[in-house]
């Protein structure tokens, strides 16, 4: 199952170099890092965990399905204090 999408911030700015993997069973089976403009293209097979990550922001989860190949991502910057 072919997936495509692209990773933006809440503002819809594209998100370069966030990681984008995927995982059956708890086990990391590949992955990639988005390129200038926050896109990204990978074959998962369907039931797969879809993760996407970057620093600073809260990673992102789905489940891969055979009705949807296209996944729009937005992260949400994490809000944290630094003591």
């Amino acid at each position: 199952n072919t997936i495509t999408g692209t990773v933006v911030d809440n503002n819809h700015v594209p998100i370069e170099g966030a990681t984008v993997s995927y995982s059956l069973s708890g086990k990391i089976l590949g992955g990639m890092i988005t390129d200038k403009n926050g896109n990204f293209k990978l074959t998962a097979p369907v039931g797969s965990i879809l993760k996407v990550s970057f620093i600073g922001y809260t990673p992102f989860e789905e489940t891969v399905t055979a009705e949807k190949n296209t996944h729009p991502v937005t992260l949400a910057e994490e809000l944290q204090s630094l003591d």
